[in-house]
């Protein structure tokens, strides 16, 4: 609160509009320079509100004089033995570290000479990088995620601000409502996560497909609650029908990741942390030769069971190219330029390999058009041409190619799985 007091000594007016306030308001007085009345009816205001009075006679020792409400509102911080951490919101780190948030705890001298002071402030930065290598959404599926907002309801991470590798180097400051589309039952979400509450929620809602022209319609579980001891909450977010993933037990990875020349070819594998730290920039060959070592050599840095799902379905999609090339070798691929398939686990293989390159920017199926498509529809979804499409066999230029796709299910004792 900001006082400004002109010699007028009758305090009735403060009396009636403030002090029905005890419990929250406290008044600081300030008399800066020589006063026209006596400084008893300013005490009287201050000390009235639980406040401190202070007297500034020089206009130079304001700086100093005005931070004479920190003694008295650390003194109950001090006696109360609290742990009062303060988060600030994510900013771009000038020093290149990406997206940064600041934590603060005030630093009290509890000594029986200086007792009930505050001597200062330290902190540390966090990187929502670092934050993020715990994410567990790759290892729910691609049609399950996690994002993250703090106590304005702003959004500090959310799949949608994500680019192919990482997220946008400086996100704008939105609300939650504008990066998920609104409706009723989305604001009551936002308004608990807001007031940080431990619950679920179970809702239907309309889902932006990735390329940002397709909407669908599906029943979502919405799991909430806030990070201990900061300003934010997180959510995550599965399709209601989607209870059961596939459990992979032990795996030989030594074994799994012995792939030859041939077997890479037309291979790709999603741009997720397998790894804590490693962004999976390169190619395929390389990609398995860094994932083998370090899962061998630092196996605690790694997520064992999505690292096993990767290794479970190269194998199990081997069997897939083999008939593919059996059904090209019988000429029973009339018409067909490449068939592919693209699985939960994260890998995609397309053949012939020659039209690996076609998909470009599907490679991860948490953000495939192609992969989300076929998910959530329960037939087939056609993909219409697109303007850039140019593939290497001699099919005419100007013979349009669609894309149909499907998802791949099966049922175990009234289960069903999405596999690929």
């Amino acid at each position: 609160m900001s006082l400004i007091y002109h010699g007028v000594h009758n305090i009735q007016l403060h009396k009636t509009n403030n002090f029905s306030l005890w419990d929250i308001v406290r008044v600081f007085a300030y008399a800066i320079g020589p006063h026209p009345v006596p400084y008893a009816t300013l005490k009287e205001i201050a000390c009235s509100n639980r406040g401190y009075f202070t007297s500034i006679q020089a206009m130079g020792a304001v700086r100093t004089k005005i931070q004479d409400y920190v003694k008295v509102l650390g003194r109950p911080l001090v006696l109360s033995n609290a742990r009062n951490f303060e988060w600030t919101n994510f900013y771009l780190d000038p020093m290149g570290l990406g997206m940064m948030a600041t934590v603060t705890l005030p630093v009290y001298n509890k000594t029986e000479i200086a007792n009930q002071t505050m001597v200062g402030v330290m902190k540390i930065d966090v990187s929502l990088r670092k934050m993020l290598d715990y994410e567990p959404s790759y290892e729910m599926g691609p049609a399950s995620y996690s994002f993250g907002i703090n106590t304005n309801g702003y959004v500090v991470f959310h799949p949608d601000l994500k680019t192919d590798f990482e997220f946008i180097d400086d996100p704008p400051h939105l609300d939650f409502l504008d990066v998920e589309i609104e409706n009723p039952a989305k604001v009551d979400l936002r308004k608990v996560m807001v007031n940080s509450e431990t619950s679920k929620r179970s809702l239907t809602s309309l889902i932006k497909m990735p390329d940002g022209k397709h909407i669908v319609r599906h029943h979502m579980e919405y799991y909430y609650t806030p990070l201990e001891s900061t300003s934010f909450s997180i959510a995550i977010v599965m399709p209601t029908d989607r209870t059961h993933y596939l459990h992979v037990e032990e795996m030989d990875f030594v074994l799994g990741f012995d792939l030859s020349k041939s077997e890479m070819k037309g291979m790709h594998i999603a741009p997720w942390k397998y790894c804590h730290g490693k962004v999976l920039k390169l190619g395929t060959p390389d990609i398995i030769k860094n994932l083998s070592h370090t899962v061998r050599s630092n196996p605690d840095s790694c997520k064992i069971q999505l690292l096993r799902r990767l290794v479970w379905d190269i194998r199990k999609t081997n069997d897939i190219m083999h008939y593919w090339q059996s059904e090209e070798q019988d000429g029973r691929r009339e018409g067909v330029i490449a068939t592919f398939v693209q699985s939960e686990g994260g890998i995609t293989r397309i053949y012939p390999p020659r039209e690996a390159h076609q998909l470009d920017g599907h490679t991860n199926p948490s953000r495939s058009i192609l992969f989300q498509r076929a998910f959530y529809g329960d037939d087939y979804a056609f993909i219409p041409p697109k303007n850039d499409y140019n593939p290497v066999t001699n099919q005419s230029e100007s013979d349009p190619v669609i894309t149909i796709v499907k998802t791949i299910s099966f049922a175990r004792s009234g289960i069903t799985y999405k596999p690929a």
